[in-house]
């Protein structure tokens, strides 16, 4: 759409599939950049004819794209003024959820979560980005960051939990950082379908194996499917 996105493609495509299930009415964005994540979900949005964006950075940058459904508010997420302001804008709104993707550190993500977890409305979602890094598998020399806040604020608030269904492609910029209450996604060992016990269990076995014996099972059916296509040629 012309603007600078910094996120995984495979997460976007869970976004549009969050949004079209909740049709949120407010998605809060801590971290704009160049404002091309909150493009996004306003188009999404846009196709559901509901829903609005508020997106927060520190830093006021030109060019971000323009669009009726993006309110853009400068400074930082947890001042008292931004949050102050957050909560007028979402008052009488039935469903909100947030995407944190401002400063990873972990003293500031781990505010992010305590802030935002009482914005989210139940049967939603807080999306913690980027909680790759630090080792997990990525930049191991960050230092504590978003997976660490996860984690403190899972052991602190047990009304969340980790959607791991979110996670069903095996590659993701947010490990653990799909965060909904116990009421909301579907959680492991919660009424759970077929379909999503093959997708979470397709998921750990990956996770913990590797790669390597899928794309060696890929090889082995292609294999197998090329082999009986020349048998009846030859037939």
């Amino acid at each position: 759409m012309g603007t600078h996105i910094f996120k995984c493609p495979l997460d976007l495509w869970i976004y549009q599939e969050i949004i079209f299930n909740l049709k949120p009415d407010i998605i809060i964005e801590s971290g704009t950049a160049d404002g091309g994540g909150a493009f996004f979900l306003a188009s999404i949005c846009d196709m559901l004819d509901n829903g609005k964006v508020i997106t927060i950075d520190i830093e006021e940058k030109e060019n971000r794209p323009q669009h009726k459904r993006i309110n853009y508010l400068l400074g930082s997420s947890i001042s008292e003024e931004i949050t102050a302001q957050i909560k007028e804008e979402i008052s009488g709104s039935n469903t909100i959820m947030v995407i944190l993707d401002s400063d990873h550190h972990k003293e500031h993500v781990l505010e992010d979560l305590r802030i935002y977890s009482h914005s989210v409305t139940k049967n939603s979602y807080i999306i913690v980005e980027d909680t790759n890094i630090n080792g997990h598998p990525v930049f191991p020399g960050f230092g504590p960051g978003p997976m660490e806040a996860v984690e403190e604020f899972l052991n602190e608030n047990k009304d969340f939990k980790v959607d791991e269904i979110k996670e069903q492609f095996s590659l993701t910029f947010n490990p653990r950082g799909y965060i909904d209450d116990i009421g909301g996604g579907i959680v492991w060992g919660e009424s759970l379908g077929l379909f999503d016990q093959f997708t979470i269990g397709f998921h750990n076995l990956t996770t913990y194996l590797g790669y390597g014996w899928y794309l060696t099972l890929i090889g082995a059916v292609m294999g197998v499917i090329a082999s009986r296509i020349l048998q009846q040629d030859v037939a």
